[in-house]
């Protein structure tokens, strides 16, 4: 076992807590809303994402706009953007479609805050899992006398160490998160 793999596991549960947090809209307009929204784009290629198709930028807190490199597309960003989860609304305006996000309500506030305690329990479960399987990794090595018994503790403590850190960077993440959500 090595401990720069445990790190890079332990950084990928976290950098997907970090994107999947991305997605959950706060009061003010953020292109990761939209840029992973899924398009049919053209016949007999798998659909892009709106990033892979546009410009996406939030010239004001509450807008987003989009303007496709290939103004063909616009109807069919439109249409993906309508039947994605978020109740977005665009509108077309020559060459740009835009976005206006209306202010959240207390009460979808507070729903978004618990969907943001949901994903990083869910971040918490998979570290303990990895390290869980750390542990069991360690104890095998041990009994094959791959490893010394005090070359064991002494990389459990490391391993214990780091997911420490790693659960202490997700419990702030959420938090951040949920302050920016409740923040009026």
């Amino acid at each position: 076992m090595k401990i720069h793999d445990l790190k890079e596991k332990l950084e990928s549960r976290v950098a997907h807590l970090k994107s999947e947090l991305s997605t959950i809209r706060t009061g003010r307009a953020n292109p990761s809303l939209v840029e992973d929204i899924k398009v049919d784009a053209y016949e007999g290629t798998p659909p892009l994402a709106v990033r892979e198709l546009a410009t996406i930028g939030a010239p004001e807190p509450t807008t987003i706009t989009i303007r496709p490199w290939d103004l063909s597309l616009i109807p069919k960003i439109e249409k993906a953007i309508r039947n994605a989860p978020g109740g977005l609304s665009p509108v077309t305006f020559d060459d740009t479609i835009r976005l206006v996000l209306p202010s959240l309500s207390q009460e979808r506030r507070n729903e978004l805050a618990k969907i943001v305690k949901s994903k990083a329990e869910e971040a918490k479960v998979e570290i303990r899992q990895v390290r869980q399987d750390e542990m069991q990794a360690l104890a095998e090595m041990e009994e094959n006398g791959v490893i010394s018994q005090d070359e064991k503790f002494r990389t459990r403590e490391e391993v214990e160490k780091i997911v420490k850190e790693k659960t202490a960077e997700v419990e702030q993440t959420a938090k951040e998160k949920e302050d920016e959500l409740l923040k009026i």
